[in-house]
């Protein structure tokens, strides 16, 4: 269960890279621009793969296939092999996962976004800057950096597809120069993709398993009705991190909180 749920993580974080939006100027103010590349509203059409890591501390990579047409996107994991084969499309309403060595097919609604939250955590915590134009799976990209003003948190280099404003790359630069990156795309192509290829095709006898989305609560007491306990809020965070979405998870049987926490760039979970 624990590859599933990295799995799902990463699927969503490459649909969430890889959202953005239409052709762009390469003179665009750098915080612009990879603002542009958070804003899940604007879709453009491609197929890539993709190389992911969910930490800083993993020593591999995720590789997935990222199709995407309209609203639409399908996250396909390549490798490693104990999740070979996970397929998550997300159609902007369900979030649907096929899990074939389990033969399940999981639904929910689709995530929420919190594009202008983000941002202004980001432009809060951040300063952006551009620099010389590089080159990503054959692509022209715009590379910017965005410096932390708390120096406890790491650097993080950008590059941005010069034309199409979509993120390419992404690495964390840490003290003393040491370098991770944490996407990397091997290979692109924008088109427009084929309607069968957004598709699931699970088996006939697949058990579908219908998952509770996450709810929202605003107080302690509301949370408590649910879960049993009254939850407690972190005090003031650290490094510019902000409560961006206080949860209740889980199914009916078992609920319980889950605290989102963001500095518009990094984001972290407490339960």
């Amino acid at each position: 269960m624990a590859c599933v749920k990295t799995t799902l993580a990463l699927a969503a974080l490459a649909i969430g890279c890889l959202a953005s939006a239409d052709p762009l100027a390469t003179s665009e103010d750098p915080r612009e621009l990879l603002f542009r590349t958070m804003d899940k509203s604007r879709w453009i059409n491609f197929e890539a793969v993709v190389l992911r890591k969910n930490s800083s501390t993993e020593r591999s990579f995720m590789q997935v296939k990222i199709a995407q047409k309209g609203g639409s996107s399908k996250t396909t994991v390549l490798s490693p092999l104990p999740v070979q084969g996970v397929t998550t499309i997300d159609d902007g309403r369900k979030w649907s996962t096929y899990i074939p060595d389990e033969n399940r097919l999981l639904i929910q609604d689709s995530p929420k976004r919190h594009f202008r939250l983000r941002t202004e955590a980001a432009g809060h915590n951040y300063r952006f800057t551009s620099e010389n134009l590089g080159s990503v799976a054959g692509r022209k990209a715009v590379t910017v950096l965005a410096v932390p003003k708390s120096p406890e948190m790491p650097t993080r280099r950008y590059w941005i597809d010069s034309e199409y404003a979509l993120m390419l790359r992404m690495e964390l630069i840490k003290e003393g120069g040491r370098r991770t990156v944490m996407m990397d795309t091997k290979a692109i192509e924008f088109r427009t993709v084929a309607d069968d290829a957004l598709t699931l095709n699970p088996s006939a006898d697949v058990r579908r398993i219908i998952l509770e989305s996450p709810e929202r609560f605003r107080t302690a007491e509301e949370a408590a009705s649910q879960v049993g306990f009254k939850p407690s809020f972190p005090g003031p965070l650290p490094y510019g991190f902000i409560v961006a979405e206080p949860q209740i998870i889980g199914d009916k049987g078992e609920r319980f909180v889950a605290i989102r926490l963001s500095d518009g760039l990094a984001s972290a979970t407490v339960y």
